[in-house]
């Protein structure tokens, strides 16, 4: 799998990603489902930043055609990105861990088809 940063990020979002990968290595991040959270999250990362710079010049309330003063409509988008990093680096994290007790139920066990983590077998049951 590549471990290239993807286009169109920018520094901050670039910064994101390589420390991402360098934390959790390149042996969690190796998979399309952590490769695809970790984009997620960088892109999600440019947004924000994006909705952030509109909302420093516009200002956080809006007048509405009835002269209600409301919240800026860009701010439930900041929330929303803000919500989508943590969600996929979240993702990460427990896909990691997934991984670490694969690699673990690997050791104790044999192959991946002779794991039996609840120990069915010692019960004389079927693995299912």
């Amino acid at each position: 799998m590549a471990k290239h940063v993807p286009r169109g990020l920018s520094l901050e979002a670039a910064k994101l990603y390589r420390e991402t990968v360098a934390q959790n290595g390149l042996d969690v991040i190796d998979d399309a489902a952590s490769m695809t959270l970790l984009a997620n999250a960088a892109f999600a990362l440019v947004r924000l930043r994006k909705a952030e710079a509109i909302i420093r010049k516009a200002g956080q309330t809006v007048t509405d055609r009835f002269q209600q003063t409301k919240a800026h409509p860009l701010m439930a988008r900041i929330d929303a990105e803000g919500q989508t990093i943590r969600q996929s680096l979240a993702g990460i994290v427990n896909h990691s861990a997934a991984a670490s007790y694969r690699r673990a139920q690997e050791l104790l066990h044999g192959s991946a088809g002779e794991s039996d983590p609840w120990g069915r077998r010692a019960a004389g049951q079927e693995p299912v």
